[in-house]
C-alpha cells in the first residue's frame, strides 16, 4: 500500500468531470493498493500437502476469474481425494491434481497480467491514453468524463 492524500488524487484527475471530483471528495481512505501476482510455482503440492486458489497462484482482478479457478481447484482436488483409499495414495492424488491444474491456472495468471496492461492503458504495444478513448466513452454514456473535451 502506498500513502496518497486527497490532493494527490485531485491532481491526478484534474481533467476529469465534477462527478469524478465529487467522488474523490467522498473517499475516506485515499491510499493506493498495489496489485501483485506471484511467479509461477514449480508445483502445487509437496508430500501430503497441497495448495489451491490464491495460495497456489495469486493473480490480479482483471479477468474476474480467481474465485472460479479456486472452485475448480477444489472440485478437482476433492474428486481425486474421493478415490484415495489409503494414506499412501494421497501424494499420487496431489500429483494428478498438479498435472491437471497448474498449466491452466498459471496461464490465467499470465493472461490476467496482460489484461491489466490493457485495462490500465499500460500495454507497451498501445499508443493510447484516456483522452484517446474520449469518443467511445462519450458514445456509451451521457455523463461526460472530462470537463472540457472536443468529443463531448
Amino acid at each position: 500500500m502506498v500513502h496518497s492524500d486527497e490532493q494527490d488524487l485531485y491532481k491526478d484527475f484534474e481533467a476529469w468531470s465534477d462527478v469524478v471530483q465529487k467522488i474523490i471528495g467522498m473517499m475516506k481512505n485515499t491510499d493506493i493498493w498495489a496489485l501483485f501476482d506471484d511467479p509461477p510455482a514449480r508445483t502445487y503440492y509437496k508430500g501430503n500437502v497441497a495448495v489451491l486458489g490464491d495460495a497456489a497462484r495469486a493473480s490480479g482482478p482483471h479477468q474476474g476469474s480467481g474465485a472460479g479457478m479456486a472452485i475448480e481447484d477444489a472440485y478437482v482436488l476433492s474428486t481425486l481425494m474421493g478415490h484415495v483409499e489409503h494414506v499412501d495414495q494421497i501424494e499420487k492424488a496431489f500429483k494428478s491434481y498438479d498435472a491437471v491444474r497448474r498449466e491452466r491456472t498459471q496461464k490465467l495468471v499470465t493472461t490476467t497480467r496482460e489484461a491489466s496492461h490493457i485495462w490500465e492503458l499500460e500495454h507497451p504495444d498501445f499508443d493510447i491514453s484516456i483522452t484517446t478513448l474520449c469518443g467511445p466513452i462519450a458514445s456509451m454514456t451521457s455523463t461526460p468524463c472530462f470537463q472540457a473535451s472536443p468529443c463531448m
